[in-house]
């Protein structure tokens, strides 16, 4: 029984290990993009952006605090209806907000150009305003639920401290453990075999 529950928390650990190193891995990709984008302006867009949903708009497909991922898009013509897009509003109420909203329909305004019209999946009715193309930051091709938690608490000094220094102590400590453990194991085996 023992073993058992010493095979479930090695697989727990390194499960929860790999999802910390692909978050990890996704926020670094994601500061390095907005640091090019940043110097280097338009057309160095990330291809991938990220953002906490702040809102339960989109209940009970996305929820408040879940991470999205999103993909940029090229063409207009690759937003189809139902696909989740992030894009900035340009409603009256809600001018300069980044919005995550899912595609009900797709037109084009006056000078042409695609307008996706836009619902919450929780919302009764449709957003005032469609989101032009060319305010669209990307399709989301995936949430992380509730990681936004994680980021509000990383915010904090205390969370900063919980989340990272406490499970790196606990790390380094639980090696340094094994090695002496090791080592007097070592030790003993040098022993009995000196004595033979």
């Amino acid at each position: 029984m023992e073993k058992i529950g010493k095979i479930v928390s090695k697989i727990i650990s390194g499960v929860l290990f790999l999802i910390f190193i692909i978050i990890l891995g996704l926020l670094l990709y994601y500061f390095i993009s907005l640091q090019i984008y940043n110097k280097k302006g338009s057309g160095y867009e990330p291809a991938f952006s990220i953002y906490t949903v702040m809102t339960g708009s989109m209940t009970p497909n996305i929820n408040r605090m879940d991470v999205v991922v999103n993909k940029r898009i090229e063409k207009a013509e690759d937003i189809k209806v139902n696909d989740v897009i992030t894009f900035i509003s340009s409603s009256l109420l809600t001018p300069g907000t980044t919005i995550t909203h899912r595609v009900i329909g797709i037109t084009e305004d006056s000078d042409g150009e695609v307008c996706y019209q836009t619902k919450g999946d929780y919302n009764n009715v449709a957003d005032q305003a469609c989101a032009k193309f060319h305010n669209v930051i990307g399709k989301v091709i995936f949430k992380i639920p509730k990681l936004g938690l994680v980021q509000k608490v990383l915010a904090t000094k205390a969370g900063w401290f919980l989340i990272v220094l406490i499970p790196a102590l606990y790390v380094i400590v639980s090696d340094i453990v094994k090695i002496i453990k090791n080592k007097s194991s070592f030790n003993k085996k040098r022993k009995q075999l000196k004595k033979k």
